[in-house]
């Protein structure tokens, strides 16, 4: 498996050892704030979980359909629509 995730708290400490060991990182994030602190460390791909994603340990209770439009305007990293999203007509509509 060359992906790994990382989720819960900053992924500085680990970006630049999954890197040396070829890895590409995904980070979760349940903000804006959180991606671009993500992007400053590094990771290569941000996971964009919006509340109603559940089980994730973000506060922020940003709706998926908000953070996702603000990560499209905001990020410069590709990154995963996630939680309760399947299709791209859910997203379209």
């Amino acid at each position: 498996v060359k992906i790994v995730e990382t989720a819960g708290s900053s992924p500085k400490t680990f970006v630049q050892l999954f890197k040396k060991a070829g890895l590409i990182t995904i980070h979760k994030c349940v903000s804006i704030r959180h991606a671009f602190s993500a992007e400053r460390y590094g990771v290569d791909i941000i996971s964009l979980d919006g509340f109603e994603c559940a089980g994730h340990p973000g506060e922020e209770d940003i709706g998926n359909f908000v953070l996702q439009a603000k990560g499209a305007m905001a990020l410069s990293k590709p990154y995963v629509c996630s939680g309760g999203v399947g299709t791209g007509q859910q997203l379209a509509a």
